[in-house]
């Protein structure tokens, strides 16, 4: 065998043990919790399991949830007479947040609405529609806040609102009032690496070039007895 064919044979089974080597590949840890409809105001905390480093490197760590909002509007008419209103309209906000600044919320719209009001109260309710939150990526010096610890094992998100806000004009003795519900889910997602098992050994330069110069030898002494046979 030339030195240029045991060069390529060489090349060609590092490629190999190199392709199939085992790769490490992402792989992700989803927590979604659930909140059922509720009239606001409320506050409601969430506990999620912090991130094991024993699994691999984190790569990132994203909250993504969904808001189900039913906004209202109520109008209140105190004369004995009917009462005029003009774009009348009541926004409930539902929030995600941390003691760590994270924060995204999303706003649940009823209205505006305009009309006159019979005495006492009457009421417009909006559409209940469910939305997403817009994702939040926690940020790389907040991961410790994230990460299990020998003490800490949880980490806690509040899922809110602070209620009903209102807009709108109306006639002397008539309000506009709101009210709402809101329900949804919370996904804390972590993204890591896992830890890769023990690699498959490569061929070294020292053992390689052992092998080549074996088979140089073996070559050498197929010519050599070649010669002989025919010098005989």
């Amino acid at each position: 065998m030339g030195l240029r064919k045991l060069t390529v044979f060489w090349a060609g089974l590092i490629g190999f043990a190199l392709m199939h080597a085992p790769q490490a590949v992402a792989d992700s840890i989803p927590q979604t919790q659930f909140i059922a409809a509720q009239s606001v105001p409320f506050t409601q905390m969430l506990t999620f399991n912090r991130y094991d480093p024993s699994l691999g490197a984190l790569n990132s760590i994203i909250i993504t949830g969904t808001a189900t909002i039913l906004a209202e509007v109520d109008i209140f008419n105190f004369h004995p007479t009917p009462g005029a209103f003009f774009n009348a309209q009541a926004s409930v906000p539902v929030s995600i947040t941390s003691d760590y600044g994270l924060s995204t919320s999303y706003t649940g719209i009823a209205g505006p609405v305009s009309g006159t009001a019979a005495p006492g109260e009457t009421s417009f309710p909006g559409i209940s529609s469910t939305n997403n939150f817009p994702s939040v990526t926690v940020a790389l010096v907040d991961y410790g806040n994230w990460i299990m610890g020998p003490t800490t094992a949880t980490v806690n998100l509040d899922f809110s609102s602070p209620g009903a806000s209102v807009s709108g004009l109306t006639a002397p003795g008539v309000t506009v009032g709101g009210s709402g519900s809101a329900g949804g889910s919370v996904t804390v997602t972590y993204n890591y690496t896992p830890v890769s098992g023990p690699p498959v050994p490569l061929p070294t330069a020292a053992s390689a070039g052992a092998c080549l110069f074996g088979l140089l030898g073996v070559a050498r002494i197929r010519r050599h007895l070649s010669a002989r046979k025919i010098a005989a």
